[in-house]
């Protein structure tokens, strides 16, 4: 994730933000659907590790442009804003998020009923996030970094 996310960051910057929004997306839904699909079987820690290496190249090639087209929608005075709103919602998601599926396994009989739900929440949830980058308003759409960097006045 943070090698490729170096990667990302690089090419959002030469080519604008949405396509690396997209394939980011689409690959951690990729991921999470062969995941999911292969939960039923006993699997060896290869099968295992290929899936969840999809999903850390998605989310990696993912934050960095998704981070670009929220700084670049609104005004230069609200960049302090919408980056901590970005951090508190991505904060409030990892504790959020964990604690809901602890308590929806609480309520699951067996393992398998467990990991069903919870690999359909994260199927929903990598939905959902492909869904919302290719809904991004079309003025975001070839965000640069150049485009919302601040200069100071000498």
């Amino acid at each position: 994730m943070g090698i490729v996310g170096l990667l990302g960051g690089y090419l959002t910057d030469r080519y604008g933000a949405r396509p690396f929004t997209l394939v980011g997306s689409g690959l951690v839904l990729t991921g999470l659907i062969l995941l999911a699909l292969d939960l039923w079987h006993r699997t060896s820690a290869l099968d295992l590790a290929w899936r969840l290496l999809l999903v850390g190249i998605g989310m990696g090639f993912f934050n960095g442009p998704n981070q670009t087209l929220l700084m670049s929608v609104g005004p230069r005075e609200s960049m302090g804003a919408a980056s901590a709103l970005s951090n508190l919602s991505a904060r409030l998601g990892s504790v959020i998020g964990p604690s809901i599926l602890s308590l929806t396994w609480s309520f699951l009989p067996d393992y398998v009923q467990q990991m069903s739900i919870g690999m359909l929440v994260l199927a929903l949830l990598g939905v959902l996030t492909m869904l919302c980058a290719w809904l991004v308003r079309p003025e975001a759409q070839n965000a640069r970094v150049e485009d919302y960097t601040v200069v100071a006045d000498s």
